[in-house]
């Protein structure tokens, strides 16, 4: 898990803000002040999400990876996620339909949940 937390924080942390935070959450350039909120960032379970996402992308390298929708509701992370070859198979952003899946293919369900006639669609099909 080491290696997938790396990956993760390369994506996601920020020298500037961890600068920030350790300065109390205020920086100030000439006039200009900022102020970073005390809760900042990923909940618990986003972070959660993400980390599994790329673990499972780490575990499961050889097959195919498939995920039900957004992972979180933020276009950058989802982009992040197609870009390890994880294929959406519902929404806007769909790249791979549920008719498609075959019995080794592992499919994420993304941390808010989802429609039980779309779980329905993919027990049925193995």
């Amino acid at each position: 898990m080491a290696a997938v937390q790396e990956q993760v924080e390369a994506h996601y942390r920020s020298d500037v803000v961890d600068g920030v935070r350790r300065n109390g959450g205020i920086i100030s350039v000439g006039d200009v002040t900022v102020r970073l909120a005390k809760q900042f960032g990923f909940c618990y379970g986003v972070e959660r999400a993400i980390d599994l996402a790329y673990a499972a992308r780490k575990v499961f390298k050889d097959r195919r990876l498939f995920i039900v929708g957004e992972i979180i509701h933020n276009p950058e992370v989802n982009e992040q996620i197609s870009s390890l070859g994880i294929k959406n198979l519902t929404g806007r952003n769909k790249q791979a339909d549920i008719s498609e899946l075959q019995p080794d293919d592992v499919v994420i369900l993304p941390a808010f949940g989802t429609e039980l006639s779309i779980l329905q669609q993919i027990k049925d099909h193995g």
